[in-house]
This record gives C-alpha cells, sequence and structure tokens, in this order.
C-alpha cells in the first residue's frame, strides 16, 4: 500500500502480518542522499552478535529495506510520463504519481495495490460556497484526469476509488457563511 504525503492508520493493517505502507510524494519518490556512507551501511547494518537486541537488528532490517524498496520505486518512476496532462495542484500531482506507480505494477510483480491521498481544506468555517467550489473544482480536474488516465492504461475498470469524510457539517450557515461542525443527526 502506499499512502501520499503522509501515513495513515488506514494501510497499516495487521501488526507482524501486513507490508508496511510505502510513503511517497505528491511529486514522486524522494531521493535519499547517503553520499559517502551508502557503501558502508549494509555492513553496518548486517552484522548481528548473541547479545544483539531485538529491537535494534528489526530497526536495521527495516532500514536497508526501506533504502532498497526507495532506491527500487524511484528508478522504476524515473523518466515515467502520463498519457493524460494532470492539473498542478496537489490532488492533481498526487493522482499523477499515483498513476505512474500503477503502470510500474508489472515490474514490481504485483496486480493490486491500494492508496491513500488525504486533502485538507474542508473545514469550511467561513465563505463556504467560494472555498468549496475551488475544492470541488480541485477534485473535478484531478479525478478527471486520473480516470482518463486509467482508461488510457485500459485498467479503468479494474480501479476503485473512495472518498470519504471524518466529520460532517452542519446545514444552517453560521455567521460567517461558513458552517461549523456538526454530529449525528444534526
Amino acid at each position: 500500500s502506499f499512502s501520499v504525503e503522509g501515513l495513515t492508520v488506514a494501510l497499516v493493517g495487521k501488526p507482524g502480518i501486513s507490508s508496511s505502507p510505502i510513503v511517497i510524494g505528491s511529486k514522486g519518490v524522494q531521493k535519499v542522499y547517503l553520499d559517502e556512507i551508502e557503501s558502508q551501511l549494509p555492513s553496518l547494518h548486517n552484522q548481528s552478535y548473541p547479545d544483539s537486541g531485538l529491537f535494534g537488528e528489526k530497526w536495521s532490517s527495516l532500514l536497508m529495506e526501506s533504502i532498497g524498496t526507495n532506491d527500487l520505486l524511484g528508478r522504476e518512476l524515473d523518466g515515467l510520463k502520463t498519457f493524460v496532462e494532470f492539473p498542478d495542484s496537489f490532488l492533481g500531482n498526487s493522482l499523477e504519481t499515483i498513476s505512474k506507480v500503477i503502470s510500474t505494477r508489472n515490474a514490481r510483480g504485483v496486480d493490486v495495490d491500494t492508496f491513500y491521498i488525504s486533502k485538507t481544506g474542508f473545514d469550511t468555517h467561513h465563505d463556504v460556497e467560494r472555498g468549496l467550489k475551488g475544492l470541488f473544482n480541485e477534485l473535478d480536474e484531478a479525478i478527471f484526469a486520473f480516470s482518463e488516465e486509467m482508461k488510457m492504461m485500459h485498467i479503468w475498470n479494474n480501479v476503485t476509488v473512495i472518498q470519504t469524510s471524518d466529520f460532517g457539517r452542519t446545514l444552517n450557515p453560521n455567521g460567517n457563511d461558513g458552517t461549523d461542525h456538526a454530529w449525528g443527526g444534526n
């Protein structure tokens, strides 16, 4: 599973059984600059002794795995182009990156991926109409480009997009032409 610009509990799965989610940037995989220590990392993180700590070994193992995964994914995504031009927005950049990751599914040996994006800005306590118009336009343009890209890749019928919100809003406006937090039935 992949998360764009942050980790979420929604992708954690079952500890000790599920793979760790991979966090990627909205504009792709961030390069890890290890410079002169890169050649020394394997020898530093592959040594264990009878009195080595379990947590230290696990940390070392995860560090080496994450560096390898980051390097592999970065190489796979480097230079990839999409069929569709995505809007230059957080959601547009994120969905373009997700499209590129999806296009590497054969090289990564997977047939199912899960992606997570969190978009903020919907806490509209004032000027709700103007604020939502911009947010919905960004959402519409980005999802349209993503759907067109998936259609060009001939996999749109195998893609599920789920949008959720973490809390409700009141239907009645407040004094600032916005809305306030709501709760069950209010």
